[in-house]
């Protein structure tokens, strides 16, 4: 592989600095595998010239290699040139399963080598595949879990599949829905098992899961929500009392109840499914859970058209056998009757055109015009009309359905065959927008630069000939749907009561006046609506968020959330896994103060701290805590950040050893534990020269550093509190720490430094920084008051901008009040990493501190930094400055619960006002106190 040949591709890739340092990284991951690192690079810049996005294949290689199995997967890259081809065509078409391979690198042998990624998967497979993953394990919990790697591992198996052409869509979708049967019948059978054990006796269930949608037509894809419903035999009383449960209606509601948790909730593992209820009779004001008959009434008296259409694709999945087959039976005189009805085509034609307005323009390619919606609503219309006296026309699945509408000639086979060839393309373009970022998404790109990427994906040399095979495939189906159901305009028809696509109870009017009322209900309806929209509009949070919304605690939340801060609404769009946690599993992550997405923290520092940064600000806007608990989740959140990559860092045996005599001081709110949203780690790294040299401690720094900074910029660091400040190495020796501290240290520093906290360090090491910093003589300065004071203006002027509010620097601001607290701590001697709350509480037991101003002061302290994040969580910048939008300033005055918003500002004017007036006082008398002593 020559030079020139490598030039050659080269020069077919947008060469990025993120391109290049990656190649730099595997160069490096290379030589230190004893893998020739040119060699492997020619082989790696060749075959990524050939992918449709290199530098994706290129970063996820890197990803994958620095997860711990670098050397062994290096050498067999390098031995199997084959095994290198199908990571880089997986990892650089798919970032859903690239996040799979990094999270659980083990998976690409079982893939490759077993013969996994070949073999086409039965419905008994996967159920016996289910039911062995949770064998082992004795707690429900635990079992889920089991099963959420199974159903990782095979959504890998599947996706590659995909991707690599080892099975045509048809395949693909039987799998995915066989897979998703298994793991439902599984879930019920262990939340049948845990029921029981925890009522003390052994009930029997009849109930059954039927699922409807893609699911019942076994046409499941990558990321589709899972439509059930859920039936009993017959009603009664149960054989004897479970608790307070005393019928049978009550036990098969529980049952439900806790299989859908199950499905629903995530964990470190991850979740299931999505699960949709709301095709249930009465949707979501109807009863989780029917019998028999109850099913049979509601449809005999109630049923509409939309729902004999969506009952076409109901299939028993799971549980009861016995019972599925019944209620498939009870539905037939309904779905399909054999006596004539009107036509449907009105009724259909009236649905699909509220949803195009819903959805206008040729973007989506399940809903617009000529999508894959057409053709499942043309043949099922078809069905309605001929299948009461054809039961080989009832089939559930689309596909085998139209080729039985052409075997019955009731199209020709040449329109049935041009619509199967359009139905599996577009449902080819759907997996491959899915298996993207594993997201329910089914809208083409905008920009032109993605749009050819998906056209490479899909093996089409340009966007412009990918657009021309799309357009045509549309273009046909739309004929036909407008051909049979006579066109898109006609004279006006009842809307559908109940559009799966449409609405919570498929009735969008119902939904939007619905959700209007909610609007219109809250605080501040202006605020709120786009935001609430937005999410509505997103096929990846809509479902979720309507659910949510019948919750009322979870409603209060989310719309007290959504107004307050505008920051978190645009992180729930663009973060899917994050809103589906916090919606899935509220209780459980709004309800403690542990952090949650531990699978996150090896993998990816920077989501790791968004997520769980955002699930703090939504407990502290929510009020569940306060913002002295909001400041410490935040900071043991660093701690936990800081840890992990430091603990990476160390797994090279080379560093570990110049860690040992590291240690890492926490200085400023990160040393007090009192951060904000958006704040820096203020750090001094120290290291004891008599166990590590100063080139390893400062190699030690600098990999800090970039792993804080650098990988996804979890944190910017500042170490310019070290001796020296920023013109000294980033590592400071022991004796020379003390030695400065004793000689050369302004009062500031030794304040500072006096009240860090100590990281990462040793039992050893952490008594000799400790007895450093404690043993630094406290300086003699005649007016401490003044040259504090003289310090406080000199920040100001430095950072304060004129004519703004600013919220710290601004006179009367929050460094007022930590400057009092500095005065407190130097002449009370106070050495350890304390809150401003309690040093000031400490200084107010001397004479330096009256009573009445502690109180003002915490009172201050409390509502001015409760006033910067609430700034903070609605700018785009860390600013502590109050913004000038009279929007946002209400919705300052609303988070304190206490004013309007000329209110808000006036109680701040004199907020500030009094803790200048206490600053000043409380210098002087610093003065007074330290001449006397």
């Amino acid at each position: 592989m020559g030079e020139e040949r490598i030039f050659r591709y080269l020069s077919r890739i947008a060469v990025t600095p993120r391109f290049e340092h990656a190649i730099r990284t595997i160069e490096e991951l290379a030589l230190r595998s004893g893998v020739r690192p040119d060699a492997f690079r020619s082989r790696l810049i060749l075959k990524a010239g050939e992918l449709p996005d290199p530098e994706r294949a290129v970063v996820n290689l890197v990803r994958f290699l620095e997860s711990g199995f670098s050397t062994s997967f290096l050498t067999d890259f390098q031995e199997h040139t084959v095994l290198l081809d199908v990571f880089l065509e997986l990892v650089g078409q798919s970032q859903y399963l690239a996040d799979i391979l990094v999270r659980n690198p083990e998976l690409l042998r079982w893939l490759t080598v077993s013969g996994e990624m070949r073999r086409t998967k039965t419905a008994d497979d996967f159920r016996r595949e289910a039911s062995s993953a949770v064998v082992p394990f004795e707690r429900g919990e635990r079992k889920h879990d089991a099963l959420k790697r199974l159903h990782r591992r095979e959504m890998l198996r599947i996706g590659a599949r995909e991707i690599l052409g080892e099975a045509d869509e048809g395949t693909i979708t039987a799998e995915l829905s066989a897979l998703a049967d298994a793991i439902v019948d599984t879930v019920l059978g262990v939340a049948h098992e845990e029921l029981n054990r925890r009522l003390g006796w052994n009930c029997p269930s009849t109930l059954a899961v039927i699922g409807l949608g893609k699911l019942g037509g076994d046409e499941l894809n990558f990321s589709s929500d899972i439509d059930l419903v859920f039936v009993y035999d017959k009603d009664g009383e149960l054989a004897a009392e479970a608790g307070r449960m005393r019928t049978l209606h009550e036990y098969h509601a529980r049952l439900a109840e806790s299989s859908l948790a199950a499905l629903t909730e995530f964990t470190p593992e991850g979740h299931l499914y999505r699960v949709d209820l709301r095709l249930r009779p009465d949707g979501t004001s109807g009863p989780l859970a029917m019998s028999l008959a109850a099913y049979r009434s509601y449809y005999e008296a109630r049923g509409a058209t939309w729902e004999r259409q969506m009952l076409i694709k109901a299939r028993p999945i799971a549980g009861d056998g016995g019972v599925g087959a019944s209620f498939m039976k009870d539905l037939v005189p309904f779905v399909f009757p054999r006596t004539s009805l009107r036509p449907p085509w009105e009724e259909i034609a009236e649905m699909k055109r509220s949803i195009e307005r819903q959805h206008p323009g040729a973007t989506n390619i399940k809903l617009g015009s000529g999508g894959i919606r057409d053709i499942e609503f043309l043949v099922q219309g078809l069905q309605l009309l001929y299948g009461g006296k054809d039961d080989v026309l009832r089939s559930s699945h689309t596909v085998r359905t139209m080729h039985a509408l052409a075997e019955r000639k009731i199209i020709d086979s040449t329109t049935a065959d041009r619509l199967i060839d359009a139905y599996w393309f577009l449902r080819k373009v759907e997996h491959r927008l899915q298996l993207f970022h594993g997201a329910q998404t089914h809208d083409l790109p905008e920009e032109e630069v993605e749009t050819s990427l998906l056209a490479r994906k899909l093996g089409f040399a340009s966007a412009t000939h990918f657009r021309k095979v799309l357009d045509g495939h549309r273009a046909f189906v739309k004929d036909q749907f407008d051909m049979i159901t006579g066109g898109r305009e006609g004279k006006d028809t009842p809307s559908s009561r109940h559009l799966k696509t449409a609405t919570p109870d498929y009735d969008r009017n119902r939904e939007l006046r619905s959700v209007d009322e909610i609007i219109e209900r809250s605080p501040m309806p202006v605020v709120l609506r786009p935001r609430l929209q937005s999410l509505l509009d997103s096929p990846a949070h809509a479902a979720s968020l309507r659910q949510a919304l019948t919750r009322p605690a979870l409603r209060e939340v989310l719309i007290r959330t959504l107004t307050l801060s505008s920051v978190l609404a645009e992180r729930f769009l663009a973060e899917p896994l994050l809103w589906e946690s916090l919606i899935g599993s509220a209780t459980q992550l709004l309800g403690s103060s542990a952090p949650g997405w531990s699978f996150l923290l090896k993998e990816d520092v920077y989501r790791y701290r968004l997520f769980n940064e955002t699930r703090s600000a939504v407990r502290f806007l929510s009020r569940r805590i306060g913002i002295t608990s909001f400041g410490l989740e935040l900071s043991r959140l660093a701690d936990d950040i800081v840890n992990a990559c430091a603990d990476s860092i160390r797994s090279n045996a080379s560093e570990r050893t110049a860690a040992e005599g590291l240690a890492l001081l926490a200085v400023g709110r990160f040393g007090s534990r009192e951060m904000s949203v958006g704040s820096d780690l203020d750090l001094v790294l120290l290291y004891d020269g008599a166990r590590t040299s100063a080139d390893r401690a400062e190699h030690f720094a600098g990999a800090l550093v970039r792993a804080l900074s650098e990988s996804g910029g979890a944190y910017r660091t500042d170490f310019r509190l070290r001796p020296e400040g920023r013109n000294a190495p980033l590592a400071v020796e022991l004796g020379y720490l003390g030695e400065y501290l004793r000689s050369r240290a302004e009062l500031w520093e030794l304040i500072a430094l006096k009240r860090s906290r100590v990281l990462l360090a040793h039992g050893d090491i952490v008594k000799k920084v400790t007895g450093i910093l404690r043993s630094a003589p406290t300086r003699v300065i005649a007016r401490p008051g003044s040259y504090l004071r003289k310090m406080r203006k000199r920040m100001a002027d430095e950072r304060s901008e004129k004519g703004a509010t600013d919220l710290k620097v601004n006179a009367g601001g929050i460094a007022d009040i930590e400057f009092i607290a500095q005065a407190g701590a130097w002449l009370k001697g106070i050495t350890a990493a304390r809150p401003t709350g309690e040093v000031l509480r400490a200084a107010s037991a001397s004479r330096h501190l009256r009573s009445g101003e502690l109180k003002r002061l915490q009172e201050a302290l409390n509502f001015l930094r409760h006033t910067e994040v609430v700034v903070r969580l609605n700018s785009t910048s860390t600013t502590s400055i109050l913004p000038s939008d009279s929007k946002v300033m209400d919705v300052l005055a609303l988070s304190t619960g206490r004013w309007d918003r000329r209110g808000f500002v006036a109680h701040l004017r004199a907020t500030m006002k009094s803790t200048r007036t206490i600053f000043l006082e409380v210098m002087r008398r610093t003065d007074h106190l330290s001449a006397r002593t």
